[in-house]
């Protein structure tokens, strides 16, 4: 069983490492050049490595932080919400509160606290894990057919 967790966390570390290379990469290789388009695509390749809907959450990290991987609204409901997909601080808290629904995420993701989400690929993998357990509702959308997700009207 030890031996599990050890090649567990061996990919998690693997995983996060290549994540970070490639967003190097990609940043210093495929500078973002001036665009109309409202995306995030100097992030969109470690999307694809955490198996996110590449063009969707692009667009989400656009809107939630104009790409900025250290963004903070302290604003938002729950003590604020962090980082390039915007993390509520409830979903950081329900991940210490209740470690039973979000399986391996602190060891997948190697976080241990809100303010990880700082770190675009922490966010990223919390994110992916949100993602998963949730689909995009935590970001104002609800789940319809594929091609058909819209934003949630909250009037």
């Amino acid at each position: 069983m030890a031996g599990e967790a050890s090649v567990g966390s061996g990919l998690a570390v693997m995983k996060y490492l290549i994540g970070l290379i490639l967003l190097i990469t990609n940043s210093y290789c495929n500078p973002p050049e001036a665009t109309d388009e409202q995306r995030c695509p100097e992030y969109e390749p470690v999307f694809a490595l955490y198996e996110m809907p590449v063009d969707k959450f692009s667009y989400i990290a656009w809107r939630e932080s104009r790409c900025q991987p250290d963004a903070y609204n302290g604003d938002d409901p729950n003590k604020g919400s962090f980082g390039l997909l915007q993390i509520n601080s409830i979903h950081w808290k329900d991940m210490e509160t209740r470690p039973h629904l979000w399986g391996d995420v602190k060891t997948a993701c190697q976080t241990d606290h809100h303010t990880d989400g700082l770190n675009a690929i922490k966010n990223i993998c919390v994110a992916s894990y949100l993602y998963r357990k949730s689909g995009l509702y935590p970001w104002g959308y609800r789940d319809e057919p594929e091609g058909n997700d819209s934003p949630v009207n909250n009037q």
